[in-house]
């Protein structure tokens, strides 16, 4: 039975051991909501795919790769398929030469056996036991954790926000450029006003590939509008991904906070 999350919570938050194990098996598509918790956290699913967002990133965690979660930083897990969780959680003060920044990590084959090992062993680890022996031996490859290339940076306007979200949720939502600005109260044919200068971006120059490319016929060139009606030629999620794609490419400042999360 999967515990609630204000319970876990408080039996990690408040127990005094130094480091500890925990497995839990979780259904397809199951949400863990925003929270944060007070000792580190390192995921890894032995089996199924996490989804872990943040506030500006969201990592996207392949099967026997993991996740280092410091502690306090906020963030929500969605399971893609059935997953089998196996957790690692460390008291912060105790060990404090571990990574302090969120990232995806590569799991050697010594961490994993040793974390399935770890999992039914509790706390306290009498002194130079075969359980004190793995749990140090555990610490010893947290501190080594390779970094892997997993992070995508969310936008900081809560409703380019929107968009990625129903794109996430239903990647074959057919809304076009105009569906999307009476939506969010935008004006389809350029910017909307309350956007600061640095952030605004013309997508209509990005019309002309995009309608050659869905064969639709609505780029006509010259002084014409080459457009049939609003969002012609944008109407396939796929040639929106690849406008947008294209401009946060030659401008990604503009679009995303720099942060040093990875």
């Amino acid at each position: 039975m999967i515990k609630s999350l204000d319970k876990f919570l408080q039996e990690i938050d408040e127990g005094d051991w130094a480091v500890i194990s925990s497995a839990t098996d979780y259904p397809e598509n199951w949400v863990i909501p925003d929270h944060s918790h007070e000792k580190h956290q390192l995921l890894y699913a032995t089996e199924g795919v996490m989804v872990v967002h943040s506030a500006h990133n969201q990592w996207t965690v392949p099967p026997n790769r993991g996740f280092w979660m410091p502690c306090g930083h906020v963030h929500s897990l969605r399971c893609v398929g059935a997953l089998k969780m196996r957790s690692v959680f460390v008291r912060p003060d105790s060990f404090p030469n571990l990574p302090t920044e969120t990232k995806a990590v590569s799991i050697s084959p010594l961490l994993s056996e040793l974390i399935k090992a770890s999992v039914s062993l509790k706390p306290p680890y009498a002194e130079d036991s075969r359980d004190a022996r793995i749990m140090h031996l555990i610490l010893d490859e947290l501190a080594l954790l390779p970094a892997l290339p997993l992070s995508l940076p969310q936008p900081a306007d809560l409703r380019i926000q929107q968009i990625c979200l129903a794109w996430q949720e239903d990647p074959g939502d057919a809304s076009t450029v105009a569906d999307w600005s009476e939506r969010l109260a935008l004006d389809p044919e350029n910017h909307p006003a309350p956007v600061p200068q640095g952030h605004r971006h013309d997508l209509r120059p990005m019309a002309p590939a995009g309608a050659a490319a869905a064969g639709t016929g609505a780029y006509r060139g010259g002084a014409e509008d080459y457009r049939r009606g609003p969002g012609a030629g944008l109407r396939k999620p796929q040639r929106i991904y690849q406008h947008v794609q294209e401009t946060v490419w030659q401008d990604p400042e503009s679009f995303f906070p720099l942060t040093s999360a990875q």
